[in-house]
């Protein structure tokens, strides 16, 4: 039973990196690529 509860908070853990994910990945598309040349 004492695992139980460290179970659902991580089920939680989960869901709330994917939301944030979710929102960031929106917000980050936007930025736009430099084209300029890539280092050596």
């Amino acid at each position: 039973m004492g695992r139980l509860p460290k179970f659902w908070l991580g089920l939680q853990d989960d869901f709330d990196l994917d939301e944030e994910r979710i929102a960031k990945d929106a917000e980050l598309s936007t930025i736009k690529h430099y084209a300029g040349t890539t280092a050596k």
